[in-house]
């Protein structure tokens, strides 16, 4: 009969049961002998039958590695961060992973993985996050010059003009523009509890590639603050607001879909925006528009202005959307130099 040693043995497989490990023999502190991290490292070179599988692990371990030598955490600080991360998650699966998102977007790592995942040639409108609240169902398909919001939408009125052209400056024919944001209460329609649409549409871009729509000036929001996101902010000593933004998705036939987020230039959480999606490129022109005769001409009625403030804020922006194959010049382009890096 079999001991347990024996059978434990017996039962590994034979591609573990024949690999020869070295030992870790030094301190941590002793870093030009062996240590746990090459002994990961080798573990995992030898064994593991996925490259990239192995290449993205055995990255995370290095960096991972190097932070805790680098920053040396008590086993107090360390109790502490297992709880927050723990707390995320917990919050993420009542929320639908949104606190997740809320962190990872609040350092910057949302921010890197679009620029990896969408680079976009030069001159070309840069892409941003897409954030929680994009939805397709339901969402009505208008012409351009429609109102995107409802009569009782609270907030001052927005006109807003785009036009879409290619890299070489011609128009784009037949796009189709999905437009979403906040109202002047910072709130998307799908956290009321009605959730019924508003403040968003699919608008159809004219043959010369310009639109406009009629909507309400969002406000700047706070990301929430009753959970560990917030929690972290407060102890760095940030602000947890968004810069005042509109998104945009753009779909054209022949030309690199864009997700973005466009700025008016008188926002004043630009510089610090709580998950770093402001770029200079994405700053809008604004203009305050008093002119009763110019409401009208943009479709306001005049008593629909002056209950909310009495002026219209007018946006321009021009888009500028890549083909697929200068996107993928950019891509190979942005491989080769970060590849340089390493």
């Amino acid at each position: 009969m079999s001991n347990s040693n024996e059978t434990s043995a017996l039962s590994q497989p034979a591609d573990h049961a024949s690999v020869g490990l070295n030992v870790v023999t030094t301190d941590i502190g002793e870093l030009e002998d062996y240590t746990v991290t090459d002994q990961v490292l080798d573990l995992h070179n030898t064994v593991s039958k996925n490259p990239r599988t192995t290449a993205i692990v055995n990255s995370l371990v290095k960096h991972a590695h190097a932070f805790l030598r680098e920053t040396m955490p008590t086993e107090a600080e360390y109790g502490i961060g297992l709880d927050f991360l723990n707390r995320v998650l917990k919050a993420g699966a009542m929320q639908g992973f949104e606190e997740f998102f809320n962190l990872t977007a609040s350092l910057g790592v949302n921010t890197i993985l679009d620029e990896l995942w969408a680079p976009r040639p030069k001159g070309c409108t840069p892409s941003t996050l897409e954030g929680p609240y994009f939805v397709r169902e339901k969402v009505p398909v208008l012409p351009s010059g429609s109102s995107i919001c409802s009569p009782e939408t609270k907030g001052e009125k927005v006109f807003f003009s785009g036009t879409i052209k290619d890299t070489q400056g011609n128009p784009v024919k037949g796009a189709l523009v999905d437009v979403w944001q906040a109202d002047g209460d910072g709130l998307y329609d799908v956290q009321y509890p009605n959730k019924v649409v508003d403040d968003r549409a699919r608008i159809t871009a004219k043959d010369d590639g310009s639109f406009t729509f009629r909507g309400v000036m969002p406000i700047a929001y706070s990301l929430p603050g009753n959970g560990p996101t917030a929690e972290l902010l407060t102890a760095l000593g940030r602000r947890p607001y968004r810069a005042t933004h509109i998104h945009f998705h753009i779909d054209a036939a022949g030309y690199e879909s864009l997700t973005t987020q466009i700025y008016p230039s008188n926002s004043i959480y630009i510089g610090d925006d709580s998950v770093f999606a402001t770029k200079r490129a994405l700053i809008c022109r604004i203009a305050e528009d008093t002119d009763v005769a110019s409401w009208k001409k943009m479709g306001f009625e005049e008593s629909e202005v002056t209950k909310c403030g009495g002026r219209v804020w007018v946006w321009e922006f021009d888009f500028v959307l890549p083909t697929p194959e200068e996107c993928e010049a950019t891509k190979l382009a942005l491989r080769k130099r970060l590849a340089m890096r390493v």
